[in-house]
């Protein structure tokens, strides 16, 4: 049975992503849209899918940053090829940065670390104004070639990225990760990272939903709640004694959305 038969039954929410190409060329765009076909057409009928996403963080195409216009068509075509196979669930044509004017939800990448800094990030958008206009990582516009956010839902598709930090590993050679990622050293200090973030997130009243990153190690990123052979972390009560305090009288538009395939 498939991850998808099992995510069915247990009712987890899923947005399923390409793998992208590395590299950009014509070639790579016709072979990534042929397998993204196929892979829609295999599982729309599946219902723990409710979002799909042809690209991420613009991997493979590199010069959507400079605007570069046949890669944003690109993105446009990518769109326009899920819609013609399923009209049910939305389409996010680029997640965590540099979307095109056709995504049906403007999702954003932020590993901002602490619920002070995420309110300082977001000052002038909880005030009623604009979003900013890079994300996370500055040098990521969040919309490119004239484009511009058009009331969509707002979705932090990727936040925390808690890494723990290797013991007898000097910081001079742990993984480049740990220039980026905040990190922690005991269950307890991620107990109290990951309620503090969760506690940012439930303040930020224009976010439609969050995905955390992620729900278990993988060979590169140790920045799961789970570790890679699945024990957990944290105690999984704590963690759901923080969203029933932050999120359980919350509309459903604040569920978080549980996992990424």
């Amino acid at each position: 049975m498939s991850r998808l038969h099992w995510c069915d039954r247990l009712g987890l929410l899923v947005w399923e992503e390409m793998p992208n190409a590395r590299e950009w060329s014509p070639e790579a765009e016709d072979r990534l849209a042929a397998e993204w076909k196929r892979a829609v057409e295999r599982d729309c009928n599946h219902p723990a899918i409710i979002a799909w996403v042809p690209v991420n963080e613009s991997m493979g195409l590199p010069g959507l940053k400079e605007s570069h216009p046949g890669q944003y068509a690109f993105l446009e075509r990518m769109v326009g090829i899920t819609r013609q196979i399923d009209q049910s669930r939305p389409v996010i044509d680029n997640d965590g940065w540099e979307h095109s004017d056709v995504t049906d939800i403007c999702a954003i990448h932020d590993y901002t670390p602490t619920a002070h800094l995420l309110r300082e990030r977001y000052v002038e958008t909880l005030r009623g104004g604009a979003l900013p206009p890079h994300v996370w990582i500055d040098n990521k516009p969040l919309f490119v070639l004239g484009s511009r956010y058009r009331g969509q839902p707002i979705v932090l598709s990727e936040v925390g990225g808690f890494l723990k930090v290797p013991e007898g590993v000097p910081p001079s050679e742990r993984d480049l990760l740990f220039n980026f990622y905040a990190s922690w050293r005991t269950p307890e200090e991620l107990f109290e990272k990951y309620h503090d973030l969760m506690e940012g997130i439930a303040s930020l009243k224009f976010v439609a939903g969050f995905c955390y990153t992620q729900f278990t190690d993988i060979e590169q990123e140790t920045n799961g709640l789970l570790t890679y052979d699945r024990r957990p972390k944290l105690k999984p009560g704590g963690v759901a004694a923080i969203h029933r305090e932050l999120f359980g009288d919350a509309p459903v538009r604040s569920v978080p959305l549980l996992s990424s395939i």
